[in-house]
């Protein structure tokens, strides 16, 4: 826009000039031909000059449309799959008695369930602990913790060889990072042993990319995948 008024106001002014010294020297038809050839030449110039500024103009108002209609579909496409994505946990606790095991302790089965109804493939980052169990210390409002558990998630285990140390033959295998196929629903379980009689707060925390339409890896504002849960592990149950 700023740039038609610029030329509209410059057209203006070459006509005025023009009209003066038509008007100021139509007598003298050398002097009245010289000025009219000069300012033919002036106009032609503003012509190309403006022409190239409607062209630059016009590229890029179609390069800022596609640009935006790239950033819409990106936008449209993480929503869909925000919205046809979900996370929950639940949890079992058992009775756990193997050798050296203290006898106020259970076994707590956690499990992460991740449904991806989204047309895309989602990438989640384990390698960094994202599950946490914080031993809760309340009083009023005021939550803290006295102790956190980070259990990982492993494809295999190592064959133990000693119960009361936990001793094992080779090493148990993590994983480090999970796909989340399009279109599917996977659980993924831990297990902890915990003192009973406790309150425990449970979070998973994850940084997630759609691998098909984001090329940068996800930071913690852009998209960390997070779910929890309180639960408490009485001796009698």
């Amino acid at each position: 826009m700023t740039t038609y008024l610029i030329a509209f106001l410059l057209c203006v002014v070459v006509i005025v000039v023009y009209w003066y010294v038509s008007k100021t020297w139509g007598q003298d038809s050398e002097k009245h031909s010289h000025y009219a050839s000069a300012f033919q030449n002036i106009i032609i110039v503003l012509s190309i000059i403006c022409t190239g500024a409607w062209t630059i103009q016009t590229f890029d108002v179609l390069q800022q449309k596609e640009r935006a209609a790239a950033d819409l579909e990106e936008l449209q496409e993480r929503i869909n799959n925000t919205e046809s994505t979900n996370i929950s946990i639940s949890t079992q606790i058992v009775d756990y008695n193997s050798e050296g095991n203290d006898k106020d302790e259970k076994g707590l089965i956690i499990d992460i369930t991740i449904k991806n109804q989204g047309k895309s493939k989602i990438s989640f980052d384990l390698s960094d602990y994202p599950l946490k169990i914080y031993t809760v210390a309340a009083s009023g409002s005021k939550v803290g913790s006295k102790g956190v558990l980070t259990p990982k998630l492993y494809s295999s285990l190592a064959e133990v060889s000693t119960y009361n140390n936990v001793q094992t033959n080779g090493k148990n295998i993590p994983i480090s990072r999970w796909i989340s196929l399009a279109s599917s629903e996977r659980t993924l379980s831990y297990f902890v042993t915990l003192k009973s009689n406790e309150m425990y707060y449970i979070v998973f925390s994850s940084k997630a990319k759609n691998i098909d339409t984001v090329k940068d890896e996800c930071n913690a504002d852009k998209c960390n995948w997070f779910v929890s849960k309180y639960i408490y592990v009485s001796s009698k149950q």
